[in-house]
């Protein structure tokens, strides 16, 4: 009789349990320290095109400002000539990066100037009408230094209003950096979104739709933080 007393205390003092408030609070630490962070960012990243793209109005300017880079595309320029056409704007400014550009798409022949005439040629604007920018040897293409970098040309020509011709899903980051340089000084910013080839519901689909929505998440949330816009 007191083996089998001392057996059941023996197999009783073994048994270990987790009290059930333990548990909610694992869970509950699961839940608001992973699940949710996760699908905030996927939503986040899913929702980009909503937020990277400028969704106001856009108006008649004294200047386009175009900065060419890897995002310019053959198609999108289509739609600058029946802007002119329409007599959205009375001259266009084409900004080079300071290194050579990479887009093939525009640039088809070993001097980039050239290769810009015979684009706007072809689309029916006046040599006159279009003016070559180079940026000095700063930071390639950055949207920031060449918003900032356009005031002395803006004032020398008593510009008063500019329509910025870009990618559609840089098109917010865009218009937010150039009106934080160019507002204090008066000057009336707008953006125009080009067409970009990937579609909201698609660019997810294929490596370079998410290499191209990625990069725009990545310099949207950096300009922010630097408080560039």
């Amino acid at each position: 009789m007191l083996y089998f007393k001392n057996s059941t205390a023996k197999m009783n003092g073994s048994v270990k349990s987790m009290p059930v408030g333990d548990l909610f609070g694992k869970i509950r630490l699961l839940f608001w320290g992973f699940l949710v962070p996760t699908l905030v960012l996927l939503a986040g990243i899913f929702s980009a095109p909503l937020y990277l793209r400028y969704n106001g109005i856009w108006k008649k300017a004294d200047v386009l400002v175009l900065e060419l880079n890897d995002q310019s595309t053959s198609k999108q320029w289509r739609s600058i000539g029946n802007l002119y056409k329409k007599e959205i704007f009375s001259q266009i400014w084409i900004v080079l990066p300071w290194e050579k550009p990479t887009d093939r798409k525009i640039l088809e022949s070993e001097n980039p100037g050239e290769s810009i005439r015979s684009q706007l040629s072809a689309l029916s604007i006046p040599e006159d009408r279009f003016k070559i920018l180079k940026m000095e040897e700063t930071e390639p293409s950055s949207t920031y230094l060449i918003s900032k970098g356009l005031i002395k040309n803006l004032v020398n020509n008593e510009i008063k209003s500019l329509l910025i011709f870009c990618d559609e899903y840089e098109s917010n980051r865009v218009i937010s950096t150039y009106r934080k340089n160019l507002a204090p000084i008066g000057i009336e910013v707008t953006v125009y979104p080009a067409k970009s080839e990937w579609e909201t519901g698609n660019w997810f689909l294929k490596e370079q739709g998410v290499r191209r929505i990625s990069q725009e998440i990545f310099l949207y949330l950096y300009y922010k933080i630097r408080g560039y816009q």
